[in-house]
């Protein structure tokens, strides 16, 4: 069993209940992962930029951002997730991960799905109604990406925006595989990490070169056009894992904490500054992206001081763990009423708060039941493993 991959002891284990390691297999004992609730606040501050960035009467004009703000959580949690897996387990199980992924996004997507189709056929207006209708099957296989970014332009209608969903479950179609394999090959992960790393300054240099010489809709809808704040998310996911525990001194601590609030600024003025022209997407999502590496490490090492607190306030993390469902139904609610006349400022506002009840209810009532299954599947998944019924990945 080849351990030395990881070098030292992952800071935090993620696996879907606490676990610990098995020494014969992981070597030595990592950490049960402790969610952070600050998390759930980067979760937040990404789906409020995005709402504000469907909102008509909104000065946010670059809240696409928090969508990259999502990307970069996304690779982040995911990958330190397979890392976590191996060390307790010595294997990644490709058929539990797309399990636990299938449990954890597919039953609020069918919700989406069905209220898309309901407004479509009642109260959107007909073009609106028939974009939706004709785009489900882009929608269900996860091919939005390459609907909006084709050259066909597809219009998805209400379902538009399930495009990053789309670049989000082929990455993760792939990369459980890339990763087993650099583990296979004995493979140093820092290196692999620094590999990611440049691959993400790369896209964002590819993406500028799409949006030039192919169009906007090229390069910001498609998975090689904006993988980077996934590549990136994963590399800091990498890093993080074999990093030593933070031993801090007051002054760097307040040095770290400045650069999490100057991280925090910089979204937010990317959000304000930049608008959705196409010669401003790519720099606009870019810089959103570095600044989002730097804020993940800094909350999660420096557990303390204002911008910490603020990210794991209560309303922060209330958000935060229901942005899975308000990315779902925000532009079906947003695109089936925003376009009708007479248009208003109150309009704007019911959407919005009708957006944060069904997002409310739908965690209530469909996220949660099938998070407790997926909880109980993967401990199960763990036990397994541990057993034997894996072939160890390495």
């Amino acid at each position: 069993m080849y351990q030395g991959a990881f070098g030292t002891t992952p800071r935090s284990v993620p696996t879907d209940s606490a676990t610990t390691a098995d020494p014969a297999r992981a070597g030595t004992a990592p950490r049960p992962f402790r969610q952070s609730r600050s998390l759930d606040g980067v979760r937040a501050l990404a789906i409020l930029l995005v709402l504000g960035y469907h909102m008509a009467a909104s000065s946010l004009k670059a809240g696409y951002v928090g969508v990259d703000v999502f990307f970069v959580l996304s690779g982040f949690l995911i990958t330190t997730l397979l890392i976590g897996e191996r060390a307790v387990t010595g294997a990644i199980s490709i058929p539990s991960f797309y399990a636990r992924r299938a449990l954890r996004l597919f039953p609020a997507l069918a919700v989406a799905i069905v209220l898309a189709v309901v407004m479509a056929t009642t109260f959107a207006t007909k073009d609106m109604g028939r974009s939706t209708i004709k785009g489900l099957p882009w929608v269900v296989f996860y091919a939005s990406d390459f609907a909006e970014s084709g050259s066909s332009h597809a219009n998805l209608g209400l379902l538009g925006h399930t495009w990053s969903l789309a670049i989000e479950e082929q990455f993760y179609f792939v990369w459980p595989w890339v990763l087993i394999f650099f583990c296979r090959a004995r493979r140093r992960l820092g290196i692999v990490a620094a590999a990611l790393a440049l691959l993400s300054v790369l896209d964002m240099l590819w993406s500028t070169h799409l949006a030039l010489t192919a169009g906007h809709d090229r390069a910001y809808f498609s998975l090689d056009g904006h993988a980077m704040g996934l590549l990136g998310g994963a590399a800091l996911a990498l890093v993080w894992s074999r990093a030593p525990e933070w031993r801090l001194t007051s002054a760097t601590k307040r040095l770290l904490q400045a650069i999490g609030a100057a991280s925090v600024v910089g979204i937010l003025l990317a959000a304000l500054l930049f608008t959705a022209a196409a010669n401003q997407v790519t720099l606009a999502i870019s810089v959103s992206t570095i600044l989002t590496v730097l804020l993940i490490p800094v909350l999660l090492g420096v557990p303390e001081g204002p911008v910490h607190s603020l990210f794991s306030s209560r309303p922060a993390v209330w958000i935060g763990k229901r942005s899975y469902g308000l990315y779902l139904y925000n532009q079906i609610v947003f695109y089936t009423f925003v376009p009708l006349k007479p248009h208003s400022k109150v309009v704007d506002v019911m959407c919005l708060i009708a957006t944060f009840v069904i997002a409310a209810l739908s965690y209530k009532f469909v996220e949660q039941p099938f998070l407790r299954r997926k909880e109980r599947f993967a401990a199960k998944s763990v036990s397994a493993e541990r057993r034997g019924s894996v072939v160890p990945q390495g």
